[in-house]
């Protein structure tokens, strides 16, 4: 009897605050302005008190009601606890709590169209980012296709690179919607969807380089882990063979990336890779135990496999090799490098040291998965047209790359470590990728 008495007293209480609330200005936009002292402060505890009785005593409209209030820091902390509820590792509890974000999907959708605070889109892209897409779509609000949808939160993540968090956000919430298309097969991914994945895949990429700041590397690294098995390891190349070898390049810078927690998270990609190819690689490695190096060793041997299995074993070869040889020219690296600093600078100059010492690494992993790629496949044939442009640009870069290392002072590694670690990497990128064109070359002839 004393149970049931103190249960109707706090009901009663309950009652009488939401009462209380719905009758004060929190609920009752303009009634006050929050330019007057305390008024701000007055209205978050308001809205903390009602937020904290509603969850037992859920009044439908208030969430959507807060979430409208003119004053950014209500909508900001109603966000906040949405958030945190949805990241929260345990499950709410049973009646009479209820989700904060029940039956606020419009609302959310017409927040995010809208907002105009920083701070609040980016924390109502994060909410939208941890909900179900199937209570999310198709978007109501201005009635947007998938489409342009898509296309909408691409602008968005392309014009808010000033703002990490909210470029973060927008690119998460991008790439739940392109995994989740792709996993229900969308009939538009190959149509008029297509130039949005590629600015999509352009975007993680460019998310991947080394100067970008280390949240948006390990934004990226989350992506790149959850597009593992739909779009990665895909036999059905979703988005075409271009976009998933961008993707996979990504991968593979953020493995050699400097920052360790970048390295790390990417390795995570080992454990979402479909079982039935985790069996090409060795049967004693626990994805658990992979570190970064092993895991870019893997992934490498894994993407050579995955080119056998989409028939694309000359196209692939071809784009490793392009890989092999790299991107930038080592006359231009070291001249910009020698106008930047001066020759006491590259004195022992560890940290880039081991940096580079780490991508010659990585080229030999390529060159050898490369060779084995080769090795088991029956002779290629590919065009001169392709093989020649690549077999110009490397012996023009190897001949580049022996006169600055001729034009070196005395003791290069110690005068000019830089100069000399960079040049002697790029030799042997160009002495490789040349030996790989000549096998190249020699399996068309035999075809």
């Amino acid at each position: 009897m004393e149970n049931y008495a103190e249960k109707s007293e706090l009901a009663s209480l309950q009652e009488g605050v939401l009462e209380l609330v719905s009758d004060s200005e929190l609920l009752e936009p303009g009634s006050r302005s929050v330019a007057e002292p305390g008024v701000t402060q007055y209205l978050l505890s308001a809205a903390r008190l009602a937020l904290c009785v509603w969850q037992q005593s859920p009044w439908e409209s208030l969430p959507a009601r807060l979430l409208q209030s003119p004053v950014y820091e209500v909508r900001l902390l109603v966000l906040q606890v949405a958030l945190d509820q949805l990241q929260s590792p345990t499950p709410l509890p049973t009646a009479p709590y209820t989700s904060l974000l029940s039956g606020v999907g419009s609302t959310l959708q017409t927040l995010a169209l809208q907002e105009t605070h920083p701070q609040c889109l980016a924390m109502v892209l994060k909410v939208l980012s941890h909900l179900s897409l199937d209570t999310l779509l198709p978007w109501t609000v201005n009635m947007l296709s998938d489409c342009e949808l898509l296309g909408w939160i691409l602008s968005l993540a392309e014009d808010s690179i000033h703002s990490v968090e909210i470029h973060c956000a927008s690119l998460r919430f991008a790439s739940r919607l392109v995994i989740h298309w792709v996993e229900c097969n969308c009939k538009e991914l190959g149509g008029a969807m297509q130039p949005d994945l590629t600015r999509w895949a352009g975007l993680v990429a460019q998310c991947c380089e080394d100067e970008q700041p280390i949240e948006i590397k390990l934004t990226a690294a989350e992506i790149l882990v959850s597009a593992t098995p739909s779009l990665l390891t895909s036999t059905t190349l979703p988005l075409g063979l271009a976009g998933t070898l961008a993707l996979w390049r990504s991968l593979f810078t953020l493995l050699q990336d400097e920052d360790q927690e970048a390295r790390d998270r990417a390795a995570d990609f080992i454990a979402s890779v479909p079982p039935q190819l985790t069996a090409f690689g060795p049967a004693d490695v626990a994805p658990s135990l992979v570190n970064p190096a092993v895991a870019l060793d893997l992934g490498l041997g894994l993407l050579c496999r995955l080119f056998q299995l989409w028939d694309q074993t000359p196209a692939g070869a071809l784009t490793l090799t392009e890989w092999l040889l790299g991107d930038r020219d080592p006359k231009t690296d070291v001249e910009d490098d020698s106008s930047s600093l001066g020759d006491e600078a590259f004195l022992f100059d560890k940290g880039e040291v081991n940096l580079w010492a780490e991508r010659l690494v990585y080229i030999r992993l390529l060159h050898k998965h490369l060779s084995t790629l080769l090795a088991s496949a029956p002779p290629l044939s590919i065009n001169e047209t392709k093989l020649a442009p690549l077999t110009s640009l490397a012996s023009a870069r190897q001949t580049s790359t022996s006169q600055l290392l001729r034009a070196l002072p005395p003791v290069p590694e110690f005068s000019r470590t830089a100069d000399f670690t960079q040049l002697t990497i790029q030799r042997e990128r160009t002495t490789l990728a040349l030996e790989t064109l000549n096998t190249l070359r020699l399996g068309t002839l035999s075809c």
